[in-house]
């Protein structure tokens, strides 16, 4: 996803997994406003949504106090660990 847009039958490979796994993943993802897709068959790509961005920033900056609180946030969200491992 680093690069723009990642094909829907792609991620079955990326997370290494069955078809089933993966089309439920991209439906999660799309249901939290993690992923957009111009159509239900189009490719997917990151969405920044604000939330997104407030972990990205805390974790990318590992001197935050609350570096420790955010990855615990983490563990509830199963989509954000997928982009961020």
């Amino acid at each position: 996803m680093a690069v723009g847009e990642l094909p829907r039958g792609k991620v079955k490979e990326v997370i290494g997994s069955k078809d089933r796994t993966a089309s439920t993943l991209i439906k999660e993802l799309l249901a939290l406003d993690y992923i957009e897709s111009t159509t239900p068959k189009s490719p997917i790509r990151l969405k920044f949504n604000a939330f997104l961005l407030l972990i990205y920033f805390r974790v990318l900056s590992r001197h935050s106090k609350s570096y420790k609180s955010d990855s615990n946030l983490l563990k509830k969200r199963p989509a954000l660990l997928l982009s961020m491992e």
